[in-house]
């Protein structure tokens, strides 16, 4: 297989700590903190009873919803995505899960028409963004030149120049070993027809 001395841009990553909520039972939750010293106390001491509530219901969270550190990969953000973007998205995929799930067919329409939503509603963000965008450089050349360069220019990526004289030296050393690794092989015969 043949490849061109290209360098993929790495992908960045971000270490983010959360708690496994899904497995919460609050039942067991209340049940356990209403037999701690916490519920029971006759303390009036502001900085006991502060300390108490902090690690009382730290260690009950760190047993019914422990934490985990996730690695989280970073993407470009988009200026114009917002609250409700982000809860559009949420629910398409909450409909996706469920059709996965269950497989029938109003899911699948449920979950595709939100898509379709979900699709303008970015498309509408996003033109109306760039739209208010270039009305607010109305009158200003530069600024509305340089948000014209944002918006037709994506942002760039590290470029990785290489040389016709590297192509070639690449280009000859994977087909010498190509012919290396078949010296020994016997001529191929052509099919008759």
């Amino acid at each position: 297989m043949f490849s061109l001395p290209f360098v993929k841009p790495q992908l960045q990553f971000v270490k983010r700590t959360r708690r496994r909520w899904a497995d919460f039972d609050i039942v067991k939750f209340e049940d356990e903190l209403a037999a701690t010293e916490l519920m029971t106390t006759d303390s009036t001491d502001v900085n006991f009873l502060f300390q108490l509530y902090d690690t009382t219901l730290r260690s009950l969270l760190d047993k019914h919803a422990p934490e985990r550190t996730v690695n989280r990969r970073l993407r470009s953000q988009t200026p114009w995505y917002d609250t409700e973007c982000l809860l559009m998205k949420r629910k398409v995929r909450r409909l996706e899960t469920v059709y996965y799930r269950r497989r029938l067919p109003i899911c699948y329409r449920q979950s595709r028409n939100e898509v379709v939503h979900y699709n303008c509603l970015l498309r509408t963000k996003q033109q109306s963004f760039w739209g208010s965008r270039v009305r607010e450089a109305d009158g200003n050349p530069r600024k509305l030149w340089k948000t014209l360069s944002n918006l037709l220019t994506p942002a760039a990526q590290p470029v990785h120049h290489f040389t016709a004289q590297d192509f070639s030296v690449k280009f000859k050393n994977k087909v010498d070993s190509i012919r290396a690794s078949t010296a020994g092989a016997p001529t191929p015969t052509p099919p008759t027809a």
